[in-house]
């Protein structure tokens, strides 16, 4: 009886080792552990990313980031490699959606030939030769063949060491790209370009013109503007209903106010702060030269009499006392200033000012700059009412309207006076800039104007923009079709509308150029403008020869300024007809010369060019299928990164804000 019941428990412990061994087995390799196989035992999630539910592995982001052909920086390579899977994932599910497969001949054929695959998206604002570089899916491992032209398992197998993977895992991951390769071929070979439109694209990029450009600048009005009160009750009497829509744009900025001084001042300059750095050296100043010192004890004494006058006569005395002559139309009046930060120039003043109550003047202060006295009219804090805070919005907003109303009414009168004459026989030239001016440190520089900062912060961007970028917009349905560029309708640009319906993808016969509506004239407002100080005459400048693009120099992103140069309307000589708003200043064009290409120097390359240019579209329509697709499944929360990739730290151990974002290399 016992040794039956051992032979029966040592039966029941076979069975359940074997059982146990089955469990482990089927644990170890399900179907599909093939792409996950890399990891092994680890206390983190083997998922890097989830795309619209497909995954990628830790082996794939490995590839991704230690690929040569991953052009970011020790910070932005996990965004860079997390890009790559996204691009990837995009069109392999699409794929995968298609039926397409990759059988395991072709796989090994295509590795044996020394090509890689990736979707690494191109660096930004690089040269077509570096795009052609990282652009294709399809790349090839460098020294992978011998020298002679062998393939070299030895390479290979340094390729796949320098990735951090198995070679096994690199084959299964190197699947899914090449079926995401597939799918991208499908898009971009669905691209068709026709000769006739190469021709037309050709025409418009070698179509060139000079012209001239005298600028009506309203940030030059503006500092000439001699504002009164006057002037601002009118525009509140003319303009009110702008006001009152801008109070409830801003409204939320009026709400909980920290305590502000409604102030006048008195400023005035003394010699030593009108004295130019260069007008005496050093070594000329005679010893006991005391003429700054008499100016500011002068301005001293005129102050100090205000002071004994009192808060009454204080208007009156700005009016005449100030240095500026804009402070002098106001009669010192500069608006509301926080108690905290008057933020008034000088730390002397700013201090003296925390201290006041409304209908109490400041001490004379005296700076480097010249001699201040400053008066409290009025306090408010918390919660503001339109009525509270309507002259002053009314002040900035006047001031706007009314220096782009006296530049387009300068503009006008300049282009009446210039008929049948030349443009460079009325103006004086733009001097150049000093060779080597760095524009970012003049924004540093304190004694240079607001207004000017503008005007230079304006140029800086526009520097930095790519100018004539091709723009594309598929339907997000339709993988390939007939795409509008952004140039202007009418011009003889490449591109017409989509097909309709049910058409083919690719080229159709050239559509009739729609005929862009005429600009409106630009004609005086009914606004009765404030008195203007002295304003220098604009210089003129002159561009080109130039082929159009969608922006241009002197001319801006104006599509009427840019078609009355190359519309064909204008001959050499001609003025403009109208005045033009460009980029916020007002322009006088005056066409100096035009040129147009000859076709038979077209003819000459005319299939490099048309494959050029479907080879520009069809990465466009790519880009932007994947774009689309891309953001509106990240706006639906359908793709999501691993948190923990996304951490990063100071140098102090802190966690930083997260900076990345799915979709962030489609441009």
């Amino acid at each position: 009886m016992l040794e039956q019941m051992r032979k029966q428990g040592a039966s029941i412990f076979v069975y359940l080792i074997f059982c146990l061994l089955i469990a482990i087995f089927v644990i170890n390799f399900r179907p599909g552990q093939s792409r996950e196989d890399d990891n092994g035992c680890s206390g983190t999630s083997n998922v890097v990313l989830s795309v619209d539910g497909d995954e990628a592995t830790q082996t794939a982001f490995k590839m991704a980031y230690s690929s040569p052909y991953n052009w970011g920086t020790s910070k932005s390579k996990v965004h860079i490699a997390l890009e790559t899977l996204i691009r990837r994932e995009l069109l392999a599910t699409e794929a995968d959606k298609r039926g397409l497969i990759v059988t395991e001949a072709l796989l090994m054929e295509e590795i044996k030939k020394g090509r890689f695959y990736s979707a690494t998206p191109p660096p930004p604002g690089q040269s077509e030769d570096v795009e052609a570089v990282y652009r294709p899916i399809r790349k090839v491992i460098q020294g992978v063949f011998d020298q002679d032209g062998l393939w070299s398992i030895k390479a290979f197998k340094g390729w796949v060491a320098g990735l951090n993977i198995s070679q096994n895992a690199y084959i299964e991951e190197q699947r899914r790209s090449m079926l995401a390769s597939m799918m991208a071929d499908i898009l971009t070979e669905s691209v068709e370009v026709s000769k006739e439109e190469a021709l037309a694209q050709w025409r418009f990029e070698n179509d060139t013109a000079t012209y001239d450009v005298v600028e009506f600048k309203p940030e030059t009005y503006r500092s000439a503007l001699r504002m009164t009160e006057a002037d601002v009750d009118r525009y509140l009497k003319d303009h009110g209903d702008d006001v009152s829509a801008r109070y409830k744009a801003d409204e939320r900025t009026y709400k909980g106010t920290k305590p502000a001084l409604k102030l006048r001042q008195i400023f005035i300059a003394t010699a030593k702060a009108d004295k130019k750095p260069d007008d005496k050296k050093p070594d000329d100043k005679k010893p006991g030269d005391k003429t700054a010192d008499k100016s500011a004890d002068e301005a001293k004494a005129k102050l100090e009499a205000v002071r004994t006058a009192g808060a009454k006569k204080f208007a009156d005395a700005a009016k005449q006392l100030n240095t500026d002559d804009n402070a002098k139309s106001v009669s010192g009046d500069i608006g509301w200033h926080s108690v905290e930060n008057a933020a008034l120039g000088d730390k002397a003043v700013n201090d003296a000012v925390k201290a006041l109550k409304p209908g109490e003047m400041t001490a004379v202060i005296a700076t480097d700059k010249g001699v201040y006295l400053i008066l409290a009219e009025d306090k408010r804090e918390g919660d503001l009412s339109f009525d509270q805070v309507k002259r002053e919005i009314a002040w900035e907003m006047s001031k706007d309207t009314y220096s782009k109303e006296a530049a387009k009414r300068a503009a006008l009168t300049a282009l009446a006076e210039a008929q049948g004459k030349t443009l460079e026989k009325l103006y004086d030239k733009e001097a150049p800039a000093p060779a080597g001016m760095d524009l970012e440190q003049l924004l540093d520089d304190p004694n240079i104007p607001e207004d000017q900062k503008a005007k230079l912060r304006q140029i800086i961007q526009q520097q930095q923009k790519q100018h004539g970028s091709l723009e594309v917009k598929p339907d997000r349905d339709i993988p390939a079709g007939w795409f509008e560029t952004q140039q202007q309708a009418g011009s003889a640009a490449v591109g017409s509308a989509a097909p309709a319906a049910g058409s083919g993808a690719g080229s159709a016969a050239p559509t009739t150029p729609v005929t862009p509506p005429a600009p409106a004239e630009l004609v005086p407002s009914m606004d009765q403008l404030p008195a203007i100080g002295d304003v220098a005459k604009p210089h003129i400048n002159r561009f080109g020869p130039r082929a159009r693009a969608t922006q241009m120099p002197g001319l801006g992103q104006s599509k009427d300024a840019i078609e009355a140069v190359y519309g064909g309307d204008l001959h050499p000589g001609d003025l403009a007809k109208k005045v033009y708003e460009a980029d916020g200043s007002y322009v006088v064009i005056q066409l100096v010369d035009r040129k147009t290409p000859n076709v038979k120097d077209f003819d000459k390359e005319a299939d490099r060019l048309t494959a050029a240019l479907r080879t520009t579209r069809a990465n466009a329509f790519l880009d932007d299928w994947m774009r689309d697709k891309c953001e509106g499944l990240a706006k639906d929360g359908k793709i999501k990164p691993n948190p923990e990739l996304l951490i990063e730290r100071d140098d102090a151990g802190k966690v930083l804000p997260v900076t990345y974002k799915p979709c962030m290399s489609f441009h």
